[in-house]
């Protein structure tokens, strides 16, 4: 599993991602945890992964396309963690996310691939769904109170804070 933000967080090093899957690995991509990335945006993550091989490897031929970027958080990581195909299909499971296409990201509508991996951010999903269950429905979570799990962490956040400064390296 690959966790750019993470890495680069921590000073981890840019993962060889290319040479990798030309070796057959499969890479999947994730987000770590709070600890070493302080965002768990997969759409960040998915960003970061396609542009940091950029970086690594400067032969353009080389380098990740948004279409190969969108493999790794959808049919690699479905076949990887046994999820199904990681693709919409008939009688498949119902885990799905939806995009608005609204937002300046999309404008004008073109190569989606890239639009999504190059532009989109988590506030452009607006629908998510796992295992047939809506767990955001117009962007609003339905799990749980979000509201109230925001005013908590807000109320707790100088103690944390005050606990964990002269951690990780701002």
């Amino acid at each position: 599993v690959h966790n750019p933000v993470s890495n680069m967080r921590l000073g981890s090093g840019i993962a060889p991602v290319t040479a990798l899957r030309d070796r057959g690995v499969t890479v999947v991509l994730g987000t770590d945890g709070a600890a070493s990335n302080d965002g768990q945006s997969v759409l960040e993550a998915l960003k970061v992964a396609v542009l940091l091989q950029r970086v690594a490897n400067v032969d353009p031929q080389q380098w990740l396309t948004a279409h190969e970027g969108l493999s790794l958080v959808t049919s690699e990581s479905a076949r990887v963690f046994g999820f199904g195909t990681g693709r919409i299909s008939l009688g498949g499971p119902a885990d799905f996310i939806a995009v608005r296409r609204s937002g300046y990201a999309f404008a004008p509508h073109n190569d989606w691939h890239r639009q999504i991996v190059f532009g989109a951010s988590s506030l452009d999903v607006c629908y998510a769904a796992v295992d047939g269950e809506l767990l955001l429905d117009d962007g609003r979570i339905t799990m749980f109170d979000e509201d109230a799990i925001l005013a908590e962490a807000r109320e707790m956040g100088p103690m944390i804070y005050a606990r964990t400064e002269g951690g990780l390296h701002e």
